[in-house]
């Protein structure tokens, strides 16, 4: 579980270092720091709409509060202590069915752009 911020992965510049790769499942890679081991963001690798968005940690940037929450994402893995009821979509996701998961993230683009 982590909050992360979402940006088109043609905004992104990593601008020091190259960072380590690891593929956490089938549609998805996870970036770390390679001196630290520190996460710094995840893309998705399914052939679908996701795949053009950059989700980087929030903790890694200058200012954290860049953006206010559209929507929870993966809320299935959410633990019963952290669920608040603050008015902001809960989505379910499959991550092992690509298909259905990039219907999803097509749907989220389009509510982000909303905002």
């Amino acid at each position: 579980m982590f909050a992360s911020a979402t940006f088109a992965t043609s905004a992104v510049k990593v601008l020091l270092g190259l960072p380590k790769k690891y593929k956490s499942s089938e549609v998805s890679e996870r970036f770390f720091c390679n001196d630290c081991g520190s996460s710094l963001f995840t893309r998705y690798c399914s052939g679908g709409a996701f795949d053009s968005l950059t989700h980087i940690m929030v903790g890694t940037l200058d200012n954290p509060e860049v953006g206010k929450p559209v929507f929870h994402y993966g809320a299935e893995s959410e633990l019963s202590w952290m669920h608040s009821e603050d008015g902001i979509p809960r989505i379910r996701i499959d991550v092992s069915d690509p298909a259905k998961q990039n219907d999803l993230i097509a749907e989220l683009v389009a509510l982000g752009q909303k905002t």
